[in-house]
């Protein structure tokens, strides 16, 4: 809907999909070749401000306004927090997490 924002896009070094946040709190998995939704990754309550793909494409790293930064295999297997609300995720906009 209008309501909702992209924020952050990444593709594979493939090319062949590409990883996306936004306004709501999953983050996107598409194939870029058939232009269809592979999977949602749902592992923060809030919205997803930004992301990162891993060397290797194998996991997602993701930052939420839920003070969680997650990292979650590209390949369906799941997540496991990085770290939560001790993380600072504004510095992360800028490169880096520091703990508060």
């Amino acid at each position: 809907g209008a309501d909702k924002h992209i924020w952050n896009v990444v593709m594979t070094t493939d090319g062949k999909r590409a990883v996306s946040c936004g306004s709501e709190s999953p983050v996107y998995v598409w194939d870029l070749e058939k232009g269809k939704l592979l999977r949602k990754i749902e592992v923060h309550t809030s919205m997803v401000r930004t992301l990162a793909l891993v060397p290797g494409d194998k996991q997602v790293l993701s930052a939420s306004f839920d003070s969680t930064i997650r990292a979650s295999s590209n390949d369906r297997s799941g997540a496991r927090p990085i770290a939560d609300s001790d993380c600072a995720i504004s510095p992360l906009l800028n490169g880096s997490a520091w703990p508060r």
